[in-house]
């Protein structure tokens, strides 16, 4: 079995095998899913193989816009190119975040294999761009460096200079008388 994954997902069978048959070739297998729910245990447990996620925008249980902003908040699923399958009506600017929108390809109900296959390339692309509007992780709080007081030798001693010779003081003149 390969170790990359293509995940599909849409409620409609018939649309999977639509989806299957427009796939380019390739090395990776492929796991079709019908709900939401599914994918999304799927999706937590094969996160380091997966490649390509394409999915429908109007699922019943959990939608679509749903998997997408819950795969923007795990850092690895960010990296993996997802592909929104809408109908024509179906509000794709409207529900989801502006930010959000450029993360991952659009394409809407009906479109051929080359349309297809281009919105593929897009989430190829996209998913490579910087997450400027994505979840921070959280603040880790760290507790300071613990620091090793650093042992300072005492300040340098002045050099002793000997003090000067003591001169004995000469005695008094004596007060002689001339005569």
């Amino acid at each position: 079995m390969a170790d990359h994954k293509v995940l599909l997902l849409d409620d409609n069978p018939a649309s999977l095998g639509e989806l299957r048959g427009m796939l380019p070739g390739g090395n990776f297998s492929l796991i079709e899913v019908t709900d939401g729910k599914t994918a999304l245990a799927v999706i937590k447990q094969e996160v380091k193989n997966l490649r390509l996620i394409v999915f429908k925008f109007n699922l019943p249980q959990i939608s679509g816009w749903k998997i997408l902003s819950k795969a923007q908040e795990h850092p690895k699923l960010r990296e993996i190119p997802m592909v929104l399958v809408a109908e024509a009506q179906d509000p794709v600017a409207k529900v989801l975040p502006e930010p959000h929108r450029y993360y991952f390809a659009v394409i809407h109900k009906p479109f051929n294999r080359k349309a297809f296959q281009n919105a593929i390339k897009q989430a190829v692309h996209r998913a490579a761009l910087p997450r400027d509007g994505a979840p921070n992780p959280p603040a880790v709080k760290t507790a300071p460096p613990k620091t090793k007081p650093v042992a300072t030798p005492p300040p340098p001693q002045a050099a002793k200079v000997p003090a000067p010779p003591k001169v004995a003081a000469a005695p008094p003149p004596s007060r002689a008388k001339v005569a």
